[in-house]
């Protein structure tokens, strides 16, 4: 699954005001849009569900100017938590969102190698 279509879905299922993304941040459509991206990219980074601690690439990431990241800045960033131990931003709902995909895949590997442990060899 393409990961804005993956990270759209997990917003669509969280119901209620302490889930709501963009309440709370009031942003523009632009701003909206950057806080997206910013969550996009995080998704892909190493490690995962992170970002780096510099504006110029955040903006980069973002998409937008230096001179819009510094005016959405002030909105986006406290949204995002810093990592002591690895210096770099996270989105505490994406990082939940993060460890519970990776745990899924944790126990659906061990489910497969149990099954292909079971499954008798094909006769040659």
């Amino acid at each position: 699954m393409p990961v804005a279509s993956h990270f759209a879905s997990q917003v669509a299922t969280k119901k209620g005001a302490e889930n709501d993304l963009f309440g709370p941040l009031n942003l523009c459509a632009r701003g909206v849009g950057a806080y997206l991206f910013l969550l996009c990219e995080s998704w892909l980074e190493t490690p995962r569900a992170t970002l780096p601690d510099d504006d110029h690439e955040l903006a980069r990431l973002a998409k937008v100017s230096i001179q819009e990241w510094r005016a959405l800045a002030p909105y986006i960033r406290p949204k995002l938590c810093l990592d002591q131990q690895t210096k770099r931003l996270y989105d505490p709902r994406l990082m939940e969102e993060s460890l519970k995909q990776a745990s899924h895949s944790v126990r659906g590997k061990r489910g497969g190698h149990a099954k292909a442990r079971k499954k008798p060899k094909p006769k040659v």
